[in-house]
């Protein structure tokens, strides 16, 4: 449901949806680079549940609210052994979602790939053949536009306005440039 775009800073919901109608066992691993450096993290992987683990590109698992180590600052999302038992539960078979969350870097960091792997398994018992592999990618970009985040009375800083009166805007991505107001931005008078 995504349309290619990310705001920063701004934590989004990724869904990972795998779908093998031969298969009743489902797992994933997603990455988030830079476009401009396929080999650099872009922003910060969350787990929202049991499902899904955080690995760094050393093979430690990440811990909630650090970083991994600046040696090793690839973060990998992936299913967890609890997923991976309740993918193979779901009903019907032949398809399984994941969901976990990320967070783009604060400043705008231009065009970033997600990198996705799904193994799509027979189920129980457990057996790692045959499987099917399937790999995917998808390009989001930076928002455009303004985000508001509050419209005030400019006097009292009331969060009312009314008309005639001085209203304040916040927000980010209001303009490129700033510059003092002249004669030519008022009309009557």
């Amino acid at each position: 449901g995504n349309s290619g775009t990310y705001v920063p800073g701004q934590a989004m919901q990724i869904l990972v949806q795998i779908m093998d109608s031969s298969k009743s066992a489902f797992g994933f691993q997603l990455t988030a680079r830079m476009g401009s450096d396929d080999k650099t993290q872009s922003g910060d992987l969350a787990s929202t549940d049991s499902n899904t683990q955080i690995l760094c590109a050393d093979g430690s698992a990440k811990k909630s609210g650090q970083s991994c180590p600046s040696l090793f600052p690839i973060q990998y999302i992936e299913h967890s052994l609890t997923g991976y038992e309740a993918s193979t539960q779901a009903s019907p078979k032949g398809s399984y979602t994941y969901a976990f969350n990320w967070t783009p870097p604060a400043s705008g960091s231009g065009t970033v790939t997600l990198y996705a792997a799904a193994n799509c398994g027979p189920g129980d018992p457990p057996v790692p053949t045959p499987t099917n592999v399937y790999t995917t990618q998808i390009k989001l970009t930076e928002a455009s536009g303004p985000a508001i985040s509050g419209v005030f009375d400019a006097e009292s800083a009331r969060p009312s306005v009314a008309a005639w009166q001085w209203v304040a805007i916040y927000g980010s991505g209001l303009a490129n440039t700033t510059r003092f107001w002249g004669d030519s931005d008022f009309t009557r008078g």
